[in-house]
Protein backbone atom coordinates (compact mmCIF):
# COMPACT_ATOMS: atom_id res chain seq x y z
CA UNK A 1 0.00 0.00 0.00
CA UNK A 2 2.72 2.48 0.66
CA UNK A 3 3.83 2.22 -3.18
CA UNK A 4 0.50 3.12 -4.12
CA UNK A 5 0.45 6.14 -2.20
CA UNK A 6 3.84 6.68 -2.87
CA UNK A 7 2.43 6.94 -6.55
CA UNK A 8 -0.41 8.55 -6.16
CA UNK A 9 1.01 11.50 -4.39
CA UNK A 10 3.86 12.08 -6.83
CA UNK A 11 0.93 12.25 -9.40
CA UNK A 12 2.60 10.13 -11.96
CA UNK A 13 -0.17 7.41 -11.20
CA UNK A 14 -3.82 7.19 -10.75
CA UNK A 15 -5.61 4.96 -8.80
CA UNK A 16 -9.14 2.53 -9.10
CA UNK A 17 -11.14 0.96 -6.54
CA UNK A 18 -12.35 -2.58 -6.38
CA UNK A 19 -14.96 -3.94 -4.53
CA UNK A 20 -16.03 -7.64 -3.39
CA UNK A 21 -19.33 -7.63 -1.93
CA UNK A 22 -20.31 -10.96 0.16
CA UNK A 23 -22.75 -11.67 2.19
CA UNK A 24 -21.22 -11.13 5.63
CA UNK A 25 -17.73 -9.92 3.98
CA UNK A 26 -16.78 -6.80 1.80
CA UNK A 27 -13.54 -6.36 0.55
CA UNK A 28 -11.95 -3.09 -1.02
CA UNK A 29 -8.65 -2.98 -2.98
CA UNK A 30 -6.60 -0.47 -5.46
CA UNK A 31 -4.65 -0.77 -8.30
CA UNK A 32 -2.94 2.09 -10.49
CA UNK A 33 -2.30 2.70 -13.83
CA UNK A 34 1.35 4.59 -15.03
CA UNK A 35 2.37 6.76 -17.26
CA UNK A 36 3.48 3.88 -19.56
CA UNK A 37 -0.42 2.19 -19.01
CA UNK A 38 1.04 -0.46 -17.13
CA UNK A 39 -1.31 -1.46 -14.38
CA UNK A 40 -0.14 -2.43 -11.08
CA UNK A 41 -0.80 -5.58 -8.89
CA UNK A 42 -3.81 -5.04 -6.74
CA UNK A 43 -3.54 -4.61 -2.86
CA UNK A 44 -6.24 -4.90 -0.46
CA UNK A 45 -7.04 -1.80 1.97
CA UNK A 46 -9.90 -3.26 3.60
CA UNK A 47 -12.08 -5.68 5.04
CA UNK A 48 -16.10 -4.68 6.12
CA UNK A 49 -18.29 -6.86 7.93
CA UNK A 50 -21.85 -6.05 6.84
CA UNK A 51 -24.94 -7.47 5.92
CA UNK A 52 -27.09 -4.67 4.92
CA UNK A 53 -26.84 -1.45 2.34
CA UNK A 54 -26.83 1.10 5.23
CA UNK A 55 -23.93 -0.16 6.66
CA UNK A 56 -21.79 -0.64 3.99
CA UNK A 57 -22.81 2.72 2.75
CA UNK A 58 -21.40 3.32 6.20
CA UNK A 59 -18.10 2.02 5.93
CA UNK A 60 -17.37 2.57 2.63
CA UNK A 61 -18.06 6.52 3.38
CA UNK A 62 -15.25 5.92 6.46
CA UNK A 63 -12.96 3.97 3.57
CA UNK A 64 -13.18 6.95 1.80
CA UNK A 65 -12.10 9.18 4.28
CA UNK A 66 -9.41 7.36 5.24
CA UNK A 67 -8.33 7.12 1.29
CA UNK A 68 -8.75 10.62 1.37
CA UNK A 69 -6.04 11.64 3.65
CA UNK A 70 -3.82 8.75 2.60
CA UNK A 71 -3.78 9.91 -1.38
CA UNK A 72 -5.01 13.39 -0.87
CA UNK A 73 -6.99 12.73 -4.76
CA UNK A 74 -9.95 10.80 -5.98
CA UNK A 75 -9.95 7.85 -7.65
CA UNK A 76 -10.37 8.00 -11.61
CA UNK A 77 -13.00 4.49 -11.27
CA UNK A 78 -14.65 2.65 -9.15
CA UNK A 79 -16.52 -1.25 -9.51
CA UNK A 80 -18.44 -3.13 -7.28
CA UNK A 81 -18.95 -7.30 -7.73
CA UNK A 82 -21.97 -8.02 -5.98
CA UNK A 83 -24.05 -11.13 -5.89
CA UNK A 84 -27.43 -9.82 -6.72
CA UNK A 85 -30.19 -8.48 -9.75
CA UNK A 86 -28.29 -5.49 -11.55
CA UNK A 87 -31.55 -3.37 -11.94
CA UNK A 88 -32.96 0.21 -12.87
CA UNK A 89 -30.14 0.72 -15.90
CA UNK A 90 -27.56 -0.83 -14.11
CA UNK A 91 -27.83 2.49 -11.52
CA UNK A 92 -29.11 -0.07 -8.52
CA UNK A 93 -28.24 -3.73 -7.07
CA UNK A 94 -30.72 -5.75 -4.81
CA UNK A 95 -28.97 -8.06 -2.93
CA UNK A 96 -29.76 -11.53 -2.68
CA UNK A 97 -27.88 -12.13 0.30
CA UNK A 98 -28.40 -8.94 2.54
CA UNK A 99 -31.44 -8.21 5.27
CA UNK A 100 -34.63 -7.96 2.86
CA UNK A 101 -34.83 -4.31 4.16
CA UNK A 102 -31.47 -3.14 3.03
CA UNK A 103 -30.60 -5.02 0.12
CA UNK A 104 -30.95 -1.84 -2.41
CA UNK A 105 -27.67 -0.74 -3.42
CA UNK A 106 -27.72 2.87 -5.60
CA UNK A 107 -24.78 4.62 -6.88
CA UNK A 108 -25.44 7.89 -6.34
CA UNK A 109 -25.81 6.78 -2.64
CA UNK A 110 -22.21 5.80 -3.14
CA UNK A 111 -19.46 8.15 -2.04
CA UNK A 112 -17.81 9.84 -5.15
CA UNK A 113 -14.18 10.54 -3.85
CA UNK A 114 -13.82 6.59 -4.77
CA UNK A 115 -16.75 6.00 -7.40
CA UNK A 116 -16.91 9.25 -9.78
CA UNK A 117 -20.13 9.17 -11.56
CA UNK A 118 -18.60 9.15 -15.20
CA UNK A 119 -16.94 5.64 -14.58
CA UNK A 120 -18.51 3.80 -11.61
CA UNK A 121 -20.00 0.30 -12.07
CA UNK A 122 -22.17 -2.67 -10.78
CA UNK A 123 -20.96 -6.29 -12.19
CA UNK A 124 -22.50 -9.60 -11.03
CA UNK A 125 -20.43 -11.40 -9.71
CA UNK A 126 -19.41 -14.08 -11.57
CA UNK A 127 -19.35 -11.82 -14.80
CA UNK A 128 -16.84 -9.90 -12.85
CA UNK A 129 -14.65 -12.89 -12.48
CA UNK A 130 -14.81 -13.55 -15.84
CA UNK A 131 -13.53 -10.12 -16.21
CA UNK A 132 -10.82 -10.95 -14.07
CA UNK A 133 -9.14 -13.88 -15.78
CA UNK A 134 -9.61 -11.45 -19.02
CA UNK A 135 -7.18 -9.30 -17.00
CA UNK A 136 -5.30 -11.95 -16.10
CA UNK A 137 -4.85 -13.24 -19.35
CA UNK A 138 -3.52 -9.68 -20.70
CA UNK A 139 -0.37 -9.45 -18.04
CA UNK A 140 0.29 -13.36 -18.62
CA UNK A 141 -0.73 -14.91 -15.75
CA UNK A 142 -3.73 -17.67 -16.80
CA UNK A 143 -0.85 -20.38 -15.86
CA UNK A 144 -0.24 -19.14 -12.73
CA UNK A 145 -3.67 -20.23 -11.44
CA UNK A 146 -5.18 -22.37 -14.07
CA UNK A 147 -3.88 -26.04 -15.74
CA UNK A 148 -4.90 -28.19 -18.42
CA UNK A 149 -7.80 -30.25 -17.16
CA UNK A 150 -7.84 -32.03 -20.32
CA UNK A 151 -6.98 -31.20 -24.09
CA UNK A 152 -6.57 -33.57 -26.82
CA UNK A 153 -4.05 -31.13 -28.34
CA UNK A 154 -0.47 -29.73 -26.90
CA UNK A 155 -1.19 -26.24 -24.99
CA UNK A 156 2.11 -24.56 -24.78
CA UNK A 157 0.59 -20.89 -25.06
CA UNK A 158 -1.49 -20.51 -21.81
CA UNK A 159 -3.80 -17.50 -23.88
CA UNK A 160 -6.99 -16.84 -24.41
CA UNK A 161 -7.89 -17.41 -28.25
CA UNK A 162 -10.23 -15.60 -29.84
CA UNK A 163 -12.79 -18.42 -29.03
CA UNK A 164 -15.81 -18.81 -27.32
CA UNK A 165 -15.13 -20.20 -23.65
CA UNK A 166 -17.66 -20.98 -20.79
CA UNK A 167 -16.95 -20.37 -17.23
CA UNK A 168 -18.22 -22.36 -14.50
CA UNK A 169 -17.98 -22.09 -10.88
CA UNK A 170 -19.19 -23.67 -8.42
CA UNK A 171 -19.79 -22.36 -4.93
CA UNK A 172 -22.67 -21.01 -2.77
CA UNK A 173 -24.32 -21.28 -6.26
CA UNK A 174 -23.64 -22.06 -9.52
CA UNK A 175 -22.56 -19.37 -11.97
CA UNK A 176 -22.06 -19.53 -15.57
CA UNK A 177 -20.96 -17.01 -17.93
CA UNK A 178 -19.66 -16.94 -21.73
CA UNK A 179 -16.46 -14.68 -22.83
CA UNK A 180 -16.96 -14.72 -26.43
CA UNK A 181 -15.43 -12.11 -29.34
CA UNK A 182 -17.12 -10.55 -32.51
CA UNK A 183 -16.05 -10.44 -36.06
CA UNK A 184 -15.09 -6.82 -35.66
CA UNK A 185 -12.59 -7.37 -32.21
CA UNK A 186 -10.57 -10.12 -30.65
CA UNK A 187 -10.83 -8.80 -27.27
CA UNK A 188 -13.68 -10.84 -25.50
CA UNK A 189 -16.25 -9.69 -23.55
CA UNK A 190 -18.74 -11.41 -21.33
CA UNK A 191 -21.85 -12.46 -21.02
CA UNK A 192 -23.90 -13.20 -17.87
CA UNK A 193 -26.01 -16.28 -17.94
CA UNK A 194 -28.51 -17.98 -15.45
CA UNK A 195 -28.18 -21.90 -17.11
CA UNK A 196 -27.69 -22.64 -13.71
CA UNK A 197 -31.69 -22.62 -13.12
CA UNK A 198 -32.48 -24.64 -16.18
CA UNK A 199 -34.52 -28.01 -15.47
CA UNK A 200 -32.25 -30.80 -15.21
CA UNK A 201 -31.79 -33.20 -18.37
CA UNK A 202 -32.48 -36.70 -18.03
CA UNK A 203 -30.45 -40.01 -18.46
CA UNK A 204 -30.65 -42.68 -21.02
CA UNK A 205 -31.88 -45.96 -19.89
CA UNK A 206 -28.54 -47.80 -20.49
CA UNK A 207 -27.11 -45.35 -18.66
CA UNK A 208 -25.30 -46.55 -15.41
CA UNK A 209 -26.38 -43.96 -13.68
CA UNK A 210 -30.04 -44.00 -14.97
CA UNK A 211 -31.70 -46.17 -12.02
CA UNK A 212 -30.06 -43.85 -9.09
CA UNK A 213 -29.92 -40.62 -11.00
CA UNK A 214 -34.07 -41.01 -11.30
CA UNK A 215 -34.45 -41.65 -7.47
CA UNK A 216 -32.20 -38.37 -7.09
CA UNK A 217 -34.36 -36.43 -9.27
CA UNK A 218 -37.75 -37.56 -7.60
CA UNK A 219 -36.15 -36.85 -3.88
CA UNK A 220 -34.80 -33.50 -4.76
CA UNK A 221 -38.06 -32.69 -6.93
CA UNK A 222 -40.06 -33.63 -3.73
CA UNK A 223 -38.20 -32.15 -1.23
CA UNK A 224 -37.60 -29.09 -2.85
CA UNK A 225 -40.56 -27.94 -5.10
CA UNK A 226 -43.50 -30.76 -3.70
CA UNK A 227 -43.10 -32.90 -6.95
CA UNK A 228 -44.18 -30.15 -9.28
CA UNK A 229 -41.33 -29.45 -10.99
CA UNK A 230 -37.72 -31.42 -12.06
CA UNK A 231 -34.72 -29.56 -9.93
CA UNK A 232 -32.41 -27.01 -11.47
CA UNK A 233 -28.90 -27.67 -11.73
CA UNK A 234 -28.14 -25.76 -9.34
CA UNK A 235 -30.39 -27.87 -7.02
CA UNK A 236 -27.24 -30.31 -6.91
CA UNK A 237 -24.23 -28.01 -8.53
CA UNK A 238 -23.99 -25.90 -5.42
CA UNK A 239 -22.73 -26.00 -1.40
CA UNK A 240 -26.73 -26.47 -0.32
CA UNK A 241 -27.11 -29.06 -3.21
CA UNK A 242 -23.96 -31.66 -2.06
CA UNK A 243 -25.53 -31.43 0.73
CA UNK A 244 -28.82 -31.96 -0.47
CA UNK A 245 -27.35 -35.21 -2.36
CA UNK A 246 -25.56 -36.16 0.92
CA UNK A 247 -28.51 -36.21 3.06
CA UNK A 248 -30.15 -38.65 0.09
CA UNK A 249 -27.45 -41.13 -0.05
CA UNK A 250 -27.63 -41.67 3.87
CA UNK A 251 -31.48 -42.10 3.16
CA UNK A 252 -30.73 -44.99 0.91
CA UNK A 253 -28.61 -46.69 3.04
CA UNK A 254 -30.04 -46.58 6.58
CA UNK A 255 -28.40 -49.72 7.56
CA UNK A 256 -25.22 -48.11 7.28
CA UNK A 257 -25.40 -45.45 9.49
CA UNK A 258 -23.87 -42.90 7.44
CA UNK A 259 -22.36 -40.31 9.42
CA UNK A 260 -24.36 -36.96 9.23
CA UNK A 261 -22.29 -34.04 7.49
CA UNK A 262 -23.56 -30.82 8.28
CA UNK A 263 -21.59 -28.83 5.85
CA UNK A 264 -20.83 -29.29 1.64
CA UNK A 265 -17.17 -28.49 3.07
CA UNK A 266 -17.41 -31.60 5.78
CA UNK A 267 -18.63 -33.02 2.97
CA UNK A 268 -16.57 -32.19 0.41
CA UNK A 269 -13.21 -33.03 2.82
CA UNK A 270 -14.52 -36.29 3.43
CA UNK A 271 -14.77 -37.23 -0.42
CA UNK A 272 -10.78 -35.75 -0.78
CA UNK A 273 -10.24 -38.50 1.98
CA UNK A 274 -11.84 -41.39 0.29
CA UNK A 275 -14.58 -41.57 2.04
CA UNK A 276 -17.17 -44.10 0.49
CA UNK A 277 -20.71 -42.09 0.87
CA UNK A 278 -18.97 -38.33 0.79
CA UNK A 279 -17.31 -39.82 -2.74
CA UNK A 280 -20.65 -40.82 -3.88
CA UNK A 281 -22.03 -37.51 -3.27
CA UNK A 282 -19.59 -35.76 -4.16
CA UNK A 283 -19.48 -37.16 -7.82
CA UNK A 284 -23.00 -36.39 -8.63
CA UNK A 285 -22.27 -33.40 -7.58
CA UNK A 286 -19.66 -33.06 -10.17
CA UNK A 287 -21.45 -35.54 -13.00
CA UNK A 288 -23.96 -33.16 -13.32
CA UNK A 289 -21.86 -30.28 -13.68
CA UNK A 290 -19.94 -31.99 -16.40
CA UNK A 291 -23.17 -32.78 -17.95
CA UNK A 292 -24.42 -29.21 -17.92
CA UNK A 293 -21.02 -28.31 -19.36
CA UNK A 294 -21.98 -31.11 -22.20
CA UNK A 295 -25.04 -29.56 -22.90
CA UNK A 296 -24.13 -25.79 -22.56
CA UNK A 297 -21.16 -26.94 -24.99
CA UNK A 298 -22.88 -28.47 -27.59
CA UNK A 299 -25.77 -25.67 -27.66
CA UNK A 300 -23.69 -22.35 -27.60
CA UNK A 301 -20.63 -23.99 -29.67
CA UNK A 302 -18.33 -23.20 -26.93
CA UNK A 303 -14.57 -24.00 -27.31
CA UNK A 304 -13.42 -24.03 -24.36
CA UNK A 305 -14.19 -24.52 -20.68
CA UNK A 306 -13.26 -22.74 -17.62
CA UNK A 307 -13.97 -24.48 -13.70
CA UNK A 308 -13.20 -21.69 -11.54
CA UNK A 309 -13.42 -20.60 -8.10
CA UNK A 310 -12.20 -20.90 -4.52
CA UNK A 311 -14.22 -24.04 -4.08
CA UNK A 312 -12.80 -25.87 -7.51
CA UNK A 313 -9.07 -25.22 -5.88
CA UNK A 314 -10.18 -26.46 -2.66
CA UNK A 315 -12.09 -29.53 -4.75
CA UNK A 316 -9.18 -29.76 -7.02
CA UNK A 317 -7.45 -32.76 -5.87
CA UNK A 318 -10.96 -34.75 -5.80
CA UNK A 319 -11.72 -33.73 -9.56
CA UNK A 320 -8.56 -34.79 -10.92
CA UNK A 321 -8.91 -38.77 -9.06
CA UNK A 322 -11.69 -38.90 -10.95
CA UNK A 323 -10.69 -37.10 -14.03
CA UNK A 324 -11.36 -40.28 -16.59
CA UNK A 325 -14.78 -40.62 -15.08
CA UNK A 326 -16.15 -36.98 -15.53
CA UNK A 327 -14.61 -37.07 -19.01
CA UNK A 328 -16.61 -39.73 -19.70
CA UNK A 329 -19.74 -38.03 -18.85
CA UNK A 330 -19.50 -35.05 -20.53
CA UNK A 331 -18.47 -37.16 -23.97
CA UNK A 332 -21.51 -38.98 -23.32
CA UNK A 333 -23.85 -37.03 -26.02
CA UNK A 334 -25.40 -37.73 -29.62
CA UNK A 335 -22.86 -34.98 -30.48
CA UNK A 336 -19.81 -36.36 -29.24
CA UNK A 337 -18.12 -35.52 -32.36
CA UNK A 338 -19.08 -31.75 -31.61
CA UNK A 339 -17.21 -31.58 -28.07
CA UNK A 340 -14.59 -34.21 -27.87
CA UNK A 341 -12.01 -31.84 -28.70
CA UNK A 342 -12.82 -28.84 -26.34
CA UNK A 343 -10.24 -28.60 -24.05
CA UNK A 344 -10.95 -28.40 -20.28
CA UNK A 345 -9.17 -25.58 -17.53
CA UNK A 346 -9.06 -25.77 -13.96
CA UNK A 347 -8.20 -23.51 -11.17
CA UNK A 348 -5.29 -24.36 -8.88
CA UNK A 349 -4.38 -21.72 -6.80
CA UNK A 350 -6.85 -19.37 -5.29
CA UNK A 351 -7.47 -15.81 -6.33
CA UNK A 352 -10.09 -13.32 -5.54
CA UNK A 353 -11.58 -12.93 -9.05
CA UNK A 354 -13.78 -10.87 -8.28
CA UNK A 355 -11.86 -7.98 -7.09
CA UNK A 356 -9.40 -8.57 -10.12
CA UNK A 357 -12.25 -7.96 -12.76
CA UNK A 358 -13.88 -5.37 -11.22
CA UNK A 359 -10.68 -3.14 -11.26
CA UNK A 360 -9.87 -4.51 -14.75
CA UNK A 361 -13.52 -3.25 -15.35
CA UNK A 362 -12.79 0.32 -14.44
CA UNK A 363 -9.36 0.67 -15.60
CA UNK A 364 -10.88 -0.84 -19.10
CA UNK A 365 -13.13 2.01 -19.68
CA UNK A 366 -10.60 4.79 -18.38
CA UNK A 367 -8.57 3.83 -20.89
CA UNK A 368 -11.78 4.18 -23.54
CA UNK A 369 -12.33 7.49 -22.37
CA UNK A 370 -8.63 8.26 -22.65
CA UNK A 371 -8.21 7.24 -26.35
CA UNK A 372 -11.14 9.29 -27.75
Amino acid sequence: MDEIVKQVRNNDHVYFVGVDIGGTNTRVALSTIGPKNVSTDTHFFSVISCSSVSVLIQELNQVSKQLETLLGKSSEGGCLAVAGRIVHGGQSVEFTNYDVQSNLLNKEDLPSFLFPKHNTHFLNDLESSCYGLIGLDERNKVKEYFEVFWSTQEIKDFKLEPKRYLVFAMGTGLGIALLLTTKTSRKHEVLSLEFGHILHAGLGAMDEDATEDKKLLRYLSKKLYDSKYVPETEDICSGRGLKYVYDWVREENPQDQVPDLETAKDIAMEAIKGNLYATKAMLFHFKWLFRSAQNLCVGLQAQGVFLAGDNQVSNHPFVKKYKNRLQEVFLNHPKKAWIENIPFFSQTRKLNTNIEGAIYYAQRHYALSQRQ
